[in-house]
C-alpha cells in the first residue's frame, strides 16, 4: 500500500531543503556531514510476533555542530525500513509486516577518547528524539493484512547509541529505538502495545 498526503510531500520538501543545507554548511567552521549506511532488526510490540526477525535498509546522511568539546548537536535524514516479521521455520509459512519510513533524529553527542595526534574521538554516545513519516506497508499478518489503512502515516520514537571510531573519516555505530505512540489505530483489535522497536546497527564515513 502507497500512502499519499500532503504532509508527507511536505516532509520531502522539507528533507531535501535540509539536505540542500547541510552540504552548504559543511566545510564550515564546526560543522560536520557524514554519509550512513547501516541496517535495522525491528519488531511490532504485540502484533504476536516475537523477536527482532524483520531486518531492512538503514540509510541517509548525518549534519552535526560542535557545541563545545565534548558535546555535538546532529540531525540525521533517514530511509528507514521497520516492521516485524515471523522466524523461518520449515514446513511453516512466514508472517511479514513492511513498513517504509522517510526518518529524522535529532540528537545530543556526548564525545570521549580524543585522539591528538590524530584530531578525533574514538567513541561517542548519543540520545535524541525521532520523527518518522510512513510512505509504504505491506503486511500478510493476519491482524493488519485486511486493513492496512490503519497504519498511522508518522511516527515518535526516542533512542539511545553509541559509536566507535576506527579512524578520523571511519566509525561503526549501533542504536536502541523505541516508538512512544501506537502505530496502528483501530479500537477493535484486541493487541497490546502496537509499537515499533528496534535495533540499528551501521558505519558512518565522515565527508
Amino acid at each position: 500500500m502507497y500512502i499519499e498526503s500532503r504532509p508527507f510531500f511536505k516532509t520531502i520538501v522539507s528533507l531535501c531543503f535540509a539536505l540542500i543545507l547541510g552540504v552548504c554548511l559543511h566545510g564550515q567552521k564546526g560543522f560536520t556531514g557524514k554519509i550512513l549506511a547501516g541496517l535495522n532488526a525491528s519488531q511490532i510490540q504485540g502484533d504476536q510476533l516475537a523477536g527482532y526477525d524483520k531486518l531492512g535498509l538503514n540509510l541517509g546522511g548525518e549534519v552535526s555542530f560542535m557545541l563545545n568539546d565534548r558535546f555535538d548537536m546532529g540531525m540525521q535524514f533517514l530511509f528507514a525500513q521497520k516492521g516485524s516479521q515471523s522466524e523461518i521455520t520449515l514446513g511453516q509459512d512466514q508472517f511479514k509486516t513492511n513498513l517504509n519510513y522517510i526518518e529524522i533524529p535529532v540528537m545530543l553527542i556526548i564525545k570521549d577518547w580524543y585522539l591528538e595526534e590524530e584530531d578525533y574521538y574514538k567513541v561517542k554516545g548519543h540520545a535524541g528524539f525521532s520523527y518518522a513519516r510512513l510512505f509504504d506497508v505491506s503486511s500478510t499478518n493476519g491482524l493488519f493484512e485486511d486493513d492496512i489503512g490503519n497504519f498511522k502515516n508518522y511516527d515518535l520514537a526516542l533512542f539511545l547509541g553509541a559509536s566507535y571510531g576506527f579512524s578520523p573519516k571511519w566509525e561503526a555505530y549501533a542504536r536502541y529505538t523505541n516508538s512512544v505512540i501506537q502505530i496502528y489505530q483501530n479500537d477493535s483489535l484486541e493487541a497490546d502495545g502496537l509499537i515499533n522497536y528496534q535495533w540499528t546497527f551501521g558505519l558512518a564515513f565522515k565527508l
